[in-house]
């Protein structure tokens, strides 16, 4: 792995850039407030399944211009309409869409893959967070916003339910009774209210966001990244076992860990009082 820059390669709705083994990936539709539409969602899986070359060790995820993520873009009348097909858009007249379709087909595989990534996922979170961008900010591991940052699930407003994952990741951050209320209400909370909430990790003063992330990455991407993948999976886990079970998710992953080389330098640098290199294997 190089701490050189990758060339970027140009995408219609994203900007993506690893360096000094950080991937960078920017929603980029700022006039429409980085709504997500079809068009992007799959260009975020293209990234995502091209990360698995090991040519990062940490992702990070933000939004350009105003806002981080305002949630699906309902003029995708494609997506809408929950027709998934290449060639056609819109739906029959007067047939229901079927928006599982667009969930199984677009959204679920990108929050699948990021769950499944071997690095850690930070979002740093601007402006406006709504409905499915909330979901997406709810995929980092580490959640970075402004204080002046507006977190909503508004899909209650349009008649729908939380997707993206939501419904999982929520209730584990804050709790089903905090979840609950921004679920049924769809009301706006600030980035310090997050923070209080246990929503993000950190609420950082407006226009310092991006090198507040940018730091953490970088300081992620010179750790332990194995460590790291089996510490974002162990804990993934840890709701659906027994104490028991969780025992053995945390040896076998030990197990992994201890014959790492990143294991071996962390030693000697601690033996030796010096930095360890950290190598990611």
């Amino acid at each position: 792995m190089t701490s050189a820059m990758t060339p970027a390669t140009t995408y219609e709705t994203i900007l993506f850039a690893v360096e000094g083994g950080v991937a960078r990936l920017r929603l980029n539709r700022p006039t429409k407030l980085n709504a997500l539409s079809i068009t992007m969602l799959s260009e975020i899986r293209q990234v995502l399944d091209g990360l698995q070359d090991g040519s990062a060790r940490c992702l990070l995820i933000t939004g350009e211009g105003r806002g981080f993520c305002s949630g699906a873009d309902l003029t995708d009348s494609r997506a809408m309409s929950g027709n998934t097909s290449e060639t056609t858009s819109g739906t029959t007249s007067g047939t229901p869409p079927d928006l599982k379709k667009t969930l199984d087909a677009y959204y679920h595989p990108v929050v699948t893959a990021l769950q499944r990534l071997p690095m850690p996922v930070i979002t740093a979170v601007n402006g406006v967070c709504a409905g499915a961008g909330t979901g997406l900010a709810l995929t980092g591991d580490l959640i970075l916003a402004e204080v002046t940052t507006r977190f909503n699930l508004g899909f209650v407003n349009i008649g729908l339910l939380p997707d993206m994952g939501s419904t999982w990741s929520l209730p584990r951050r804050i709790g089903s009774t905090r979840a609950m209320e921004m679920a049924l209400l769809g009301d706006e909370i600030s980035g310090e209210t997050a923070l209080h909430w246990g929503l993000i990790n950190r609420a950082v003063p407006e226009g310092s966001l991006q090198e507040a992330a940018q730091e953490m990455a970088s300081r992620l991407a010179q750790g332990p990244t194995l460590a790291y993948a089996l510490a974002r999976k162990a804990l993934g886990s840890s709701f659906e076992n027994s104490l028991a079970e969780q025992l053995e998710v945390e040896g076998a992953a030990q197990r992994i860990a201890g014959q790492s080389e990143d294991f071996a330098a962390g030693v000697m640098g601690f033996l030796t009082k010096t930095p360890p290199e950290f190598k990611g294997r």
